[in-house]
């Protein structure tokens, strides 16, 4: 008898979707990206304004993904309340892709959506 699949817990699904979220950035799909995000969602990134909703996310992210790029998320704290998750740890970026690494911190702001994690608030700072 085959084994059972162990249901992913929550934090097992928001390492996941980091890892998604760092593939369709790094290929360069912006609609990958942005479809992780709620449609209330907000971008509060380091010298800009802050950015609100699915359509401003969207130009945010093909103005971050005009050149090619590698990024890669790590948690390193998440805590999980019912619906909403807060979720730290350090963003790793190479602009462009082989170029020399930069790190920075990040907080994302998680809610479930129809049994779904998506991004609330996504933010980060060197």
């Amino acid at each position: 008898m085959p084994a059972k699949k162990r249901k992913e817990t929550d934090a097992q699904a928001l390492d996941r979707l980091n890892a998604e979220w760092g593939e369709a950035a790094s290929r360069g799909d912006v609609d990958a990206v942005v479809a992780l995000y709620a449609v209330d969602g907000s971008l509060v990134w380091p010298g800009t304004k802050a950015v609100h909703g699915t359509r401003g996310i969207k130009r945010a992210w093909k103005q971050m993904l005009a050149e090619p790029v590698w990024i890669r998320f790590t948690s390193q704290r998440v805590v999980v309340s019912g619906d909403l998750a807060s979720d730290f740890g350090k963003v790793e970026m190479r602009m462009p892709p082989k170029g020399p690494k930069q790190t920075a911190k990040y907080l994302v702001v998680w809610k479930k959506v129809r049994g779904n994690w998506k991004v609330l608030y996504d933010a980060w700072n060197e």
